[in-house]
């Protein structure tokens, strides 16, 4: 059984390309060994990939001494799993691991997801890497996959070259609308009436996510329209943060509901009437929105990344950074019909299982692994 070795920078937190792999493999281990390197601990992940049977390795790169002892030894480690292909997942795996697999002779595919290269956005050391894989980007990797078809152009034009490969991301079909009346059970938990409007969010607090743009449009909406809600999730959404509080100030604070981070997002999906994606820049595709198209939730998205190309005309797209047009997008929702959100949420589902299933996605991936491993054989 042949092995890939993938290696993700990992975090807290459940983000998107971590997502994407635990599919991955779970929808690939049938006759694929595959071995999950992280570079920092990602404990949210660890017994989803427990329970297929794959252990995370942290390699925890942040301790650069450690990690510089342990080289030597890593090596030794790569050499023993004698993989057909190493697997990398962003900037940094993509560099520190497209140098391995080259100095022992192991193809290497990369993966790069981001839609914004600008220095001020990236940071200045990962920018710097970024910079540094454009230049390898020619001689190191088989394959580049990228998931957005917009970020393959702005990577051509920071300077990356080589084979992109283009493979969105895969989704499995949805469960039944609504099982066991769990939209009503946690809109009760959430303390949400009946005839409440509910508007949600599922994203870490981050710049990018630009919550300080939903809290403002949504207040707009609130104004007119009393009866609605904005539900919120991720890691560092909480009152107790004083970052994500201090945006939250100005609004009624009985119409918003900061959860923090949560594992049932599923559960949130069903839940809300309506799904708002409201980034300022940064998303490739946009995994949260997909899922939640799966689950028959029509979707509000800022025209970044491939949100638009996702959502086609399921939902509604406004530009990054208008808060006027966010408000008048959430309004024209809130008052839609029920008929009306319905045929949007059916038609959102199909949109996802007939462009993004899971199925595809593997296919895709082990036909660039298969290509990378041809030299070998």
């Amino acid at each position: 059984m042949k092995t890939i070795l993938h290696v993700i920078t990992g975090g807290p937190g459940r983000g998107g390309a971590e997502g994407v792999l635990l599919r991955l493999v779970r929808e690939s281990r049938s006759d694929l060994r595959h071995v999950v390197f992280t570079l920092r601990p990602m404990p949210a992940y660890l017994d989803d990939f427990r329970a297929l049977g794959v252990e995370l390795r942290s390699l925890d790169v942040q301790h650069v001494g450690a990690f510089a002892r342990g080289f030597g030894e890593l090596l030794r480690e790569v050499r023993r799993l004698n993989p057909a292909v190493i697997q990398t997942w962003m900037y940094h795996s993509d560099f520190i691991f497209g140098l391995i697999g080259k100095l022992l002779g192991i193809p290497v595919v990369w993966n790069v997801r981001q839609s914004d290269c600008s220095r001020k956005n990236l940071g200045p050391r990962t920018w710097l890497t970024a910079k540094a894989d454009a230049w390898l980007s020619p001689f190191v990797p088989e394959a580049i996959i990228n998931c957005s078809s917009s970020s393959i152009g702005l990577h051509r034009q920071f300077g990356y070259a080589g084979r992109f490969v283009h493979i969105p991301n895969g989704f499995g079909a949805a469960v039944p609308a609504d099982p066991g009346g769990e939209r009503a059970a946690l809109r009760h938990e959430l303390s949400l009436g009946g005839g409440d409007f509910v508007f949600g969010l599922v994203a870490r607090f981050h710049p990018v996510k630009d919550h300080r743009a939903l809290v403002e449009a949504f207040s707009r909406v609130h104004e007119t329209l009393p009866a609605a809600r904005l539900v919120m999730a991720g890691v560092g959404v909480a009152r107790d943060n004083p970052e994500f509080d201090a945006i939250c100030r100005g609004a009624d604070a009985d119409a918003l509901r900061p959860l923090g981070f949560r594992s049932d997002v599923e559960r949130l999906y069903r839940m809300f009437d309506v799904f708002v994606l409201c980034s300022a820049w940064g998303e490739g595709f946009s995994n949260v929105v997909a899922e939640a198209m799966l689950q028959r939730t029509p979707c509000i998205v800022t025209d970044v990344g491939d949100a638009a190309e996702i959502v086609a005309d399921t939902g509604w797209v406004v530009p990054a950074g208008d808060v006027e047009a966010l408000a008048a997008a959430m309004r024209a929702a809130a008052q839609s019909s029920p008929e009306e959100l319905a045929r949007r949420g059916e038609a959102a589902r199909q949109r996802v299982l007939a462009h993004y299933s899971i199925d595809k996605m593997v296919r895709d991936y082990r036909r660039v692994w298969d290509s990378a491993m041809a030299p070998r054989s």
